[in-house]
């Protein structure tokens, strides 16, 4: 070919795209459709050629036969804009609104009893602030590209963990645990879907990295924070998603020996660790004696028994609707933190309760559709994280409120007293968002692995 029909036929296509990318409103979106027409473009030019024509009118028949710019621009700017999802948002708004309320109510019922440590307009007020400070979070986030966070997801994670290095050394921890590292240590699972995401394609030594990532955030969860609950969590979590990513083929390896292999050495890996923090003394004491309530379905006589034998008594008192919330604050400590759902069921009946119980399942059906529904990979696994920590927390919170307390709650989303958690519970709730505000928009990151940077 020559040089001057390459430049004609260049010239041609690149005045046609841009005639319809300036027909589009959302800047972001003009590249992804550049591409997509340029590739287009090319694909069905050298069709022609196969054909018999000469590059320059194959190029033009193909811009021809591709339609008017203007009438494509404007059908390309209806397809590839932000997508606010209004039916979750609505959902977080009332979820919001109730977290207000019912904190209000609680303290209400306690101070009417004279068990409340704050005036229920004083707890309200904090509540507000707490959601707005999440709200506000969450509205940065989704205005955010998440696929920031597979490009940059090493960068995140050591700067999530050089955080909670932070908290270790300048908050003081309260009843032997620090509530900063347990509970900002959840940020990590949508990070480690970018992780997972670098990955991609690699061979044993990627993901050899994805573990040695994971394990790293065990571990200041685990010795700075004094939460073996928490390290759990996070490890099955880290462990259901590397499972999804060897089940989907992520890895250069023989999925039939590696998904096997990945499913069953985490147990005996466990196992090896619990002996050895057993022998060794890497855990205190008060650890020791979870970890045994955990196996044998035998609870701690001082604390957990003891909540365990007042929920079952106050759910022998549970009305359809209706009821009393006189004596709980005495019997159950920490209920605007801890035991909301214990409160709602006891002073305002089951029906009420399970309303807001299948409020929950409505909301992470949502969040799971919006998360499956995402044509690229990367906003599929984030969105998954981001559900599996969420579903994670109020699985055990609720399980904990009707007195299995196996593993002691972390927060409830929404509901659960406190700004930390707030502004965790919005943070991811806004990943989910940017995801499908972006998913028409945001093309695959193309990212090099890092593991053979």
């Amino acid at each position: 070919m020559a040089l001057s029909e390459k430049n004609a036929a260049a010239n041609g296509r690149s005045n046609y795209i841009g005639s319809v990318v300036s027909q589009m409103r959302c800047k972001k979106a003009r590249e992804l459709v550049a591409k997509e027409l340029e590739a287009h473009l090319d694909d069905q030019k050298e069709a022609f050629i196969q054909e018999g024509m000469d590059p320059e009118k194959a190029m033009a028949e193909s811009i021809r036969q591709m339609g008017d710019p203007v009438s494509v621009g404007a059908d390309m700017d209806r397809i590839h804009r932000p997508r606010p999802d209004w039916k979750m948002i609505a959902l977080i708004a009332v979820f919001s609104l109730a977290g207000i309320l019912i904190q209000y109510f609680a303290a209400a019922a306690l101070d009417a009893d004279g068990a409340a440590l704050m005036a229920p307009s004083s707890l309200a007020l904090r509540q507000i602030c707490y959601t707005a400070s999440g709200l506000l979070a969450m509205t940065a986030v989704y205005f955010t590209d998440y696929t920031v966070v597979g490009r940059y997801s090493h960068m995140l994670w050591w700067g999530l963990f050089i955080l909670l290095f932070l908290c270790a050394l300048f908050c003081p921890p309260a009843n032997g645990v620090n509530s900063y590292i347990k509970v900002y240590s959840y940020l990590f699972i949508p990070l480690f879907g970018g992780i997972l995401y670098r990955a991609k394609g690699g061979g044993w030594k990627d993901l050899f990295l994805c573990f040695s990532y994971a394990v790293s955030a065990l571990l200041p969860v685990t010795f700075a924070g004094n939460s073996l609950r928490t390290a759990f969590s996070l490890g099955v979590i880290f462990w259901i998603m590397i499972l999804i990513a060897v089940y989907k083929n992520w890895f250069s390896i023989n999925r039939r020996l590696l998904f096997p292999a990945a499913l069953a050495i985490p147990v005996p890996v466990f196992a090896a660790w619990l002996i050895l923090a057993f022998r060794l003394d890497w855990i205190a004491e008060y650890q020791k004696a979870r970890i045994h309530a955990f196996f044998r379905f035998i609870y701690d006589p001082e604390g957990i028994s003891y909540l365990s034998a007042a929920i079952h008594e106050l759910m022998n008192g549970w009305h359809m609707v209706g009821g009393s919330s006189e004596a709980i604050g005495g019997m159950i400590p920490g209920i605007s933190y801890d035991y909301i759902m214990t409160f709602l069921f006891t002073a305002w009946g089951i029906l009420p309760g399970l309303a807001v119980v299948g409020g929950y399942g409505l909301l992470f059906w949502r969040a799971v559709f919006l998360s499956l529904s995402q044509p690229n990979r990367l906003g599929l696994f984030v969105g998954l994280a981001c559900c599996l920590a969420l579903g994670e927390q109020t699985v055990c919170y609720l399980a904990s409120n009707f007195g299995f307390i196996l593993l002691s709650p972390v927060s409830l989303p929404f509901l659960s007293f406190g700004f930390h958690t707030a502004v965790v519970t919005y943070i991811m709730i806004g990943l989910l968002l940017s995801i499908h505000r972006y998913k028409d928009i945001a093309a695959e990151p193309q990212i090099k692995r890092w593991a053979r940077e």
